[in-house]
Order: structure tokens, then C-alpha cells, then sequence
């Protein structure tokens, strides 16, 4: 195996509270447009290539994403933005605030995944490591200059020292069966003060659940968008008439824990949760999901519902 090629990227701001998922899922893109007169339809697939600047933790939630949406048939916008877009995974050197992503079976450094490895080595400055033709590609486009020979030696140090001493609370992650033996009652208790505001679901890298719109430009011209939709919303299972599949709060709030915890997991074989943290720092409401997946492994635990044999 060839050796990593290595280069050295300066004036490169990170936020440090990184947005992920508006770089890949947008809040509201175009889908296509169209004249109710001549019956034209146009398909707006034109992307440019593009940066994505995301951490290890939502460099798992791609690979997720990329099943649902490459599944077939495949989402033509995402696959367009799949080819165009280069992912580069920026390390994280320390625990981020609410994060448990080892929990999740995460880590702080990047597996391997994305175009491009960054590691931070002092304000706008990263070591980047190239790991793949795509991005080699873009990086030589940038006219990088390559690291020097013996500093990837201390990058090596650096992250060694990194998964030494994590600083992160290990949780216990419910299983799917925990989750199915969470009575009602109890989910209605741990739901209490829930606002059902949407913040978790759009905030969370691993939400792909979408609404989609018709808008009118003129009489005869419309273009079909679709926006970001949250599951805890009411609004969410509103049918024809007004009627509502979920209008209760807690079973709304049950549904996306047994989606990511339970559903996600069966069905893909994987958590559709990263431990990332985002809900937590962004809830409104102060839920923090840390508590939430403690105190449902152990109630899970301690809860057998019975089971029903069929005669």
C-alpha cells in the first residue's frame, strides 16, 4: 500500500460548532420545475463541486445516509451531490461538549472515511492527509504544499494521546429489545416537558425525513421544493380531513427514539444515532439524551412484557 500523501492547509476556519447536515440534506432545495401549460419538466441536477467539512462522527452518519438514499431507486439530487461533493473529516483531538460518540461505537478520530483526514494543528492550520483520488484531485487544485517528512510522526503522537485520554462519559446505548419493553406510561413520564419543537430532528445528521411543496411562480409556472420535516412534529402525520396519527406528544417522542435505536439498527444494521450531542446542546427544553438512553437501558432492563402466544 502506497504511502498517505500528506500536505499542510492554513487559514481554514472551522466553526466550532459545526452544522453538518445543511451541507448534505438541504433545508430546502428544488427539486424540479414545471409549466402546467406546455407540461415541460425540468430537473434541477446541476451541483458544484463542494468542501464538506465534517467530523468522524458524521462521517459514520454519511455511510447511513448513503443507504437510505442511494438505495434503489436512488435520489437523483443526492446522488449528484454524492459525485460532486469532497468530504473532509476534521479529527477531533478532545471531547466535544454532550458528545458520546464512543458510546455509539464512534471515535474521536476519523476511520478511514471521506476524501480528505484533517487534523488541527494550531488556529486555521491542519495536517491534511489524502485518501482519495477525488480528493488528491482537489487538493492539487489547491497548489498545497506537502507536510514536511517528520511531521507526520507527531501527528501520529497526537492522535495516539487523543484515544489515550478521551475525556467522555461512556453510556450505556439501550438495546433493541429495552426500547420494545419501555411501557407507555413510562414514555409519557420521560416525555414530560418535551416542547416538540423539531430542533433535535434538525439538528441530528442522521434525520432524512423531508416534506415536499408545489410553488407557485405564475399562472402557469410552478417548481416542486422540499423542506426538512421532524417526526416529533404533529404536523408530521397530518392526513387529509385533519386527522393525525400521533396527536399525542410521547408517542411521537417514542417513535424517534424506537427509530433510532431499535428500527434503524434491525433494518440496516447499524444505530441510527452517532453521539454527536447536537440534540442535546440545541434542545430548547434542556432533554439530554445521555440521561434519556441511561434510564432507558435500565428501565428496559428491569421491564419483561409478556408475551403473547398465539393459540
Amino acid at each position: 500500500m502506497s504511502p498517505v500523501k500528506a500536505y499542510i492547509i492554513k487559514d481554514l476556519v472551522v466553526p466550532p460548532n459545526l452544522e453538518m447536515k445543511n451541507q448534505y440534506v438541504f433545508k430546502r432545495q428544488k427539486i424540479l420545475s414545471y409549466n402546467i401549460k406546455s407540461l415541460k419538466i425540468k430537473e434541477h441536477l446541476d451541483m458544484d463541486e463542494n468542501l464538506v467539512l465534517i467530523h468522524p462522527c458524521d462521517a459514520i452518519a454519511i455511510e447511513y445516509i448513503d443507504k437510505v438514499m442511494l438505495e434503489e431507486p436512488a435520489d437523483p439530487q443526492y446522488k449528484i451531490f454524492r459525485e460532486q461533493a469532497i468530504f473532509a473529516v476534521v479529527n477531533c483531538l478532545k471531547s466535544c461538549e454532550g458528545g458520546f460518540c464512543l458510546s455509539t461505537g464512534g471515535s474521536l478520530l476519523n476511520n478511514g472515511l471521506g476524501d480528505l483526514e484533517l487534523t488541527p494543528l494550531k488556529d486555521k492550520e491542519y495536517y491534511v492527509e489524502v485518501l482519495t483520488k477525488k480528493g488528491e484531485k482537489y487538493i492539487q487544485k489547491l497548489g498545497l504544499v506537502e507536510a514536511p517528512k517528520g511531521l507526520g510522526e507527531q501527528i501520529t503522537k497526537m492522535k495516539k494521546e487523543a484515544l489515550k485520554n478521551p475525556d467522555q462519559e461512556i453510556i450505556t446505548i439501550p438495546t433493541p429489545e429495552q426500547i420494545r419493553n419501555i411501557p407507555v406510561e413510562e414514555w409519557e413520564k420521560i416525555a414530560s416537558g418535551c416542547l416538540g419543537c423539531g430542533y433535535c430532528n434538525y439538528s441530528c445528521p442522521t434525520c432524512t425525513c423531508y416534506t415536499e411543496a408545489h410553488v407557485k411562480k405564475d399562472t402557469n409556472n410552478f417548481s416542486k421544493v422540499r423542506v426538512w420535516d421532524a417526526c416529533v412534529l404533529e404536523s408530521f402525520n397530518l392526513m387529509a380531513g385533519g386527522h393525525t396519527l400521533m396527536p399525542n406528544r410521547s408517542r411521537r417522542f417514542q417513535r424517534r427514539y424506537s427509530h433510532k435505536f431499535e428500527v434503524i439498527l434491525e433494518q440496516y444494521g447499524v444505530l441510527g444515532c452517532t453521539g454527536c450531542g447536537r440534540c442535546y446542546k440545541l434542545c430548547p427544553a434542556h432533554f439530554d439524551i445521555k440521561k434519556i438512553l441511561t434510564y432507558l437501558a435500565k428501565k428496559g432492563a428491569e421491564v419483561k412484557l409478556p408475551v403473547i402466544v398465539n393459540q
